[in-house]
């Protein structure tokens, strides 16, 4: 867990069920735990229950960066079923381009576009899932909260009426979780930092050729992200 202001890290432990957060809450003094007026996570159910728990108080916002990893994990899981059922040489045109379809177009080479548009021509299913996709990503840079919220309720609205289950078992889920998502919006937090803190974290693993302890870890993070502790060397 780090400071969604400054970086600076706050509490790391091995694992990913509820005992890491709980940890870290029941360390916190009631007067900290009211200071918390907001906090971003992905839609892991651990982090969900544990903030539920420690911090009924606190708005939650669910990060769009793993919102749209949820919708390129949908796209690939069509690409996937399609691939099984297509003959010979239309398998050739999409097995292999996994790239194609979980990239932004704006990201998209002209030749890579073209490739993406024939091969979205005669496969109706992927160019349904592609457009989803596009369009979740869409959502997340309206300015206005009014205009993202609606932008949000359209999106659930086609991918519930798609004929793609991996999409509409995402909007199924994207529509119980409304407010945590629309939360974005109104506080644009995200879990950037800690995928930069993930990052630091594989080149220390790379730099020392594998991690002496847990300890040594979070030391090391500190000194790199606490200003505080920085100051002393």
């Amino acid at each position: 867990m780090i400071d969604g202001s400054t970086g600076e890290i706050l509490w790391l432990k091995e694992g990913k069920g509820t005992a890491s957060p709980d940890g870290f809450f029941r360390n916190l003094t009631p007067e900290q735990k009211e200071d918390i007026e907001v906090v971003s996570i992905d839609r892991g159910n651990a982090y969900l229950k544990a903030l539920r728990e420690h911090l009924p108080h606190v708005s939650i916002s669910f990060d769009p960066f793993h919102i749209i990893k949820n919708a390129n994990d949908a796209v690939d899981e069509v690409r996937r079923e399609l691939c099984k059922s297509l003959e010979k040489e239309e398998k050739k045109l999409v097995k292999g381009k996994r790239y194609l379809f979980l990239c932004g177009e704006e990201n998209l080479a002209e030749d890579k576009r073209e490739e993406l548009d024939k091969i979205l021509q005669i496969n109706q299913p992927l160019q349904e899932a592609y457009l989803l996709k596009e369009k979740l990503r869409l959502v997340f840079q309206f300015s206005s909260f009014k205009r993202c919220a609606t932008a949000f309720g359209e999106w659930i609205a086609l991918a519930e009426a798609s004929t793609l289950k991996p999409f509409k078992r995402l909007a199924k889920t994207l529509s119980r979780h409304a407010q945590q998502v629309l939360n974005f919006f109104r506080f644009r937090l995200t879990s950037g930092r800690i995928e930069g803190m993930n990052s630091m974290i594989a080149r220390i693993q790379r730099k020392t050729r594998g991690l002496p302890s847990v300890d040594y870890l979070r030391l090391k993070l500190r000194q790199l992200t606490s200003p505080s502790f920085t100051r002393l060397f």
